[in-house]
């Protein structure tokens, strides 16, 4: 049995459905041969309850109250992201721990709503883009400079640990960051990235920047250019011979460390 589309519609406007029923015939016509028939429809009976926010229209003024409560907590951003969102360190957040961070943060406003708001591109994740693009691009900066420099993240960062203690301090770190050419502000990162707020930066603070994708943390147009500096750190840049300066790169991306920092999980 099968309908034609002149049938579908006036089925659904007898039926009393309001909806668009030429849209739907036109979703559920898979073949494209101009009829829609029960093995199509099948599918239907056995989809779950849609996720509320399949439904939601985006509420900006609640999502806006949303990123208003995780500053309340957490007190900056890239902080909730790790603590409180994007727990498991993958570098986006789904329905199902959006939710979750909602109760956590005690948060009582239009959740489907400012889940919808956020997630523009209805891609069914968000980034840190969504929550603080200022934060996305500096910790994209970093990432890709030290992966330029040193290989990784985590190889940067025990290459500033010059007592071997496992942590960094704040003079660690912005004396490494300047001693090798970090341009950008190295007192806001670190800030940023102090999540339990002692003044020191440890692995499971820093792990994560490893492990995201910079195509799904930052838009098409950023993502290109890091991704394109990422290809010449992968590269080996010019010959060290013609350039020091690559030549110290070159030595350091090669370096054999005495440890290396536990990649280890974040504790929620």
């Amino acid at each position: 049995f099968s309908f034609r589309k002149d049938q579908w519609v006036a089925a659904c406007k007898a039926l009393g459905f309001e909806g668009d029923a030429a849209q739907i015939f036109d979703l559920m016509d898979w073949e494209r041969d101009g009829r829609v028939t029960i093995k199509e429809l099948e599918c239907l009976d056995h989809w779950s309850t849609p996720a509320e926010w399949l439904l939601a229209a985006p509420n900006t003024v609640a999502a806006d109250a949303f990123k208003a409560s995780l500053l309340k907590k957490f007190k900056h951003f890239v902080r909730a992201w790790c603590l409180a969102l994007d727990t498991l360190g993958v570098g986006k957040v789904f329905w199902s721990d959006f939710v979750k961070c909602a109760g956590k943060i005690h948060f009582k406003g239009d959740v489907p709503g400012a889940w919808a708001a956020l997630d523009e591109d209805g891609g069914g994740f968000i980034t840190l883009m969504e929550i603080d693009a200022g934060a996305a691009k500096s910790l994209a900066d970093f990432r890709t400079w030290a992966s330029d420099e040193f290989g990784s993240v985590m190889q940067a960062l025990e290459a500033f640990d010059k007592d071997g203690s496992g942590s960094l301090s704040l003079r660690e770190f912005t004396r490494g960051c300047a001693n090798n050419g970090y341009k950008s502000d190295p007192f806001q990162l670190f800030r940023s990235l102090d999540f339990n707020c002692n003044s020191k930066l440890a692995p499971t603070e820093l792990y994560f920047l490893d492990e995201w994708n910079l195509m799904e943390l930052l838009d098409c147009s950023l993502a290109d250019v890091y991704e394109q500096e990422d290809d010449g750190a992968a590269d080996g840049g010019d010959d060290p011979g013609q350039d020091p300066a690559a030549g110290r790169k070159k030595e350091r991306q090669s370096g054999v460390y005495e440890k290396t920092w536990p990649r280890i999980g974040l504790a929620s």
